[in-house]
């Protein structure tokens, strides 16, 4: 028993959760064969932890309830009351000896030969060599007990705010729990875990907890719980509805947290606008123009930006779509600010706009952020280029009219039969009466056109300032598409702002 003792602290918590998990498995209603696969998977489990841990003689007892169940499944030991009854009274012992790891003597040792030695006469002679458990199998059972252990460690935390330790707990089971293989098969748990885990960073070490992070770490423990009982209970998973939306609530409630990136300054705005002389000199061009550093700060954001949008379009649970939004305010705001300390402020409008989206995860939103993190990624030669295709996409995101049920959509009519036989005639009967009010509201005059009134066609024509005016509307919609002019046509463009009356 020479575990580190930070190492032991821990394995005394996890074989406890596992001999809890094998008490319960080994209770059954007479007459029912108890869930050999989970049984197994949480001895093999309880094996594992005790050979890390350096506790021998517990994990040779592990391996014997493994022998035992193992005989269970194939038939070659019967399961009945005296079966049972050795599973609970090993149950018992590995109790005592887990809790005895620390000081570990005599007495823990003889308790343990004791017990090896009775497993081994009862498990059979040859035991059959088990396959590994199906992932199905082992899965449910580690995820059943780490989420009940970070909602026991949360809750300890939010009655006692000072004791820290139990949240340190409840956040390393946290990212353990994210680790573990096929978790996305049972949301929202992966994204608890790490909304967790994110409001406990954000705490200071001394401060109380405020209501908005005491509800979200209440509501986490809820959903936790409800998950590890569901999965205890039946071993299949369904998404606790309730809880998941409490805890989306809960997250929604806190700050938005703060931009971690800080305004670039350029050096240019340390300069009076005048020729000089100045207290500082300018040096010589930079290697990169602005334009270029730039590019390197936006095209390290535009990949997790991107990864956002894909997460936010495969966010079908409120916890999932919560922490997608969180993250994507967050992101937004730090390419708001960084695009407005380089001047970028079409790009940084655009930011800004997602933020206050109504719905930053519906499909008009989330195809504009696709787009401009693609187009964010891409070398671009000047600020006004990399404007000018942000524009695009900014219009493109005016324009697109929200998603609405076509006609033949069971959600954009009620669903009834066709009407046929006496019920269509009636039917047609009625449309075609409704054109009964025409006979009793008859029509207006005609109108009566002299055909001796022409009008010319130079009186609908511009003319003098209102096509000069007219001329400049279509240059601006020039320029909005992005197409940049030749210069001949650039030049007759700023010939139209010399020949407005008012220009001086």
């Amino acid at each position: 028993m020479n575990g580190s003792p930070e190492f032991l602290e821990y394995y005394l918590v996890e074989a406890a959760e596992y001999l809890d998990a094998l008490d319960q498995l080994a209770t059954v209603p007479e007459g029912r064969v108890p869930d050999t696969n989970a049984l197994l998977a949480t001895a093999r489990a309880l094996r594992g932890s005790s050979a890390m841990a350096k506790a021998d003689p517990i994990a040779a007892i592990a391996r014997e309830v493994e022998a035992l169940v193992g005989g269970i499944a194939e038939g070659t030991t019967p399961w009945g009351p005296d079966a049972a009854s050795l599973l609970r009274r090993t149950v018992v012992d590995l109790r005592l000896l887990v809790r005895g790891v620390r000081v570990w003597g005599p007495r823990e040792q003889g308790l343990a030969e004791a017990r090896l030695a009775e497993l081994r006469r009862t498990a059979p002679a040859t035991t059959p060599t088990r396959p590994t458990p199906s992932h199905e199998a082992t899965v449910p059972v580690f995820v059943a007990l780490q989420a009940a252990a970070i909602a026991a460690e949360l809750s300890a935390f939010v009655a006692d705010s000072t004791h820290r330790r139990a949240l340190d707990d409840a956040v390393s089971r946290s990212r353990t729990l994210r680790g573990v293989a096929g978790i996305g098969n049972y949301p929202p748990l992966a994204d608890a875990a790490e909304s967790v885990e994110q409001v406990a960073r954000r705490l200071l070490p001394d401060a109380p907890l405020t209501a908005g992070e005491a509800n979200v770490f209440r509501a986490a423990a809820a959903l936790f719980r409800v998950t590890a009982d569901g999965l205890r209970g039946t071993g299949v998973h369904t998404v606790p509805h309730d809880e998941a939306e409490a805890f989306a609530s809960a997250l929604a409630t806190l700050d938005q947290p703060t931009s971690s990136t800080p305004p670039v300054v350029r050096i240019d705005q340390l300069f009076h606008p005048d020729a000089g002389p100045h207290l500082v000199s300018r040096g010589t061009a930079a290697p990169l123009s602005a334009a270029a550093r730039l590019h390197q700060d936006l095209v390290t954001r535009a990949e997790h930006l991107q990864r956002l949008v894909s997460e936010g379009r495969a966010a079908h649970d409120p916890v999932a779509a919560a922490r997608v939004r969180r993250e994507l305010n967050a992101t937004t705001r730090e390419l708001e600010t960084l695009a407005a300390s380089y001047g970028a402020h079409e790009l940084s409008a655009f930011f800004a706009e997602s933020r206050e989206a109504r719905d930053v995860l519906g499909s008009v939103e989330l195809d504009a952020l696709s787009t401009a993190s693609r187009i964010i990624a891409q070398p671009f030669d000047t600020l006004d280029d990399l404007e000018r295709s942000i524009a695009t996409v900014q219009r493109r995101r005016h324009l697109t009219p929200a998603a609405v049920p076509s006609i033949s959509s069971p959600a954009a009519r009620p669903a009834r039969a066709t009407p046929t036989g006496a019920d269509l005639k009636a039917f047609l009967g009625t449309g075609i009466a409704g054109f009964s009010s025409l006979d009793t509201q008859p029509l207006s005059e005609p109108a009566d056109l002299d055909a001796t009134e022409v009008v010319p066609i130079e009186t609908l024509l511009f003319r003098g300032p209102a096509a000069i005016e007219r001329a400049i509307a279509l240059r601006e919609s020039w320029r909005a598409r992005g197409t940049p002019p030749d210069d001949t046509l650039q030049e007759i463009f700023d010939l139209l702002d010399l020949a407005r009356p008012d220009a001086s």
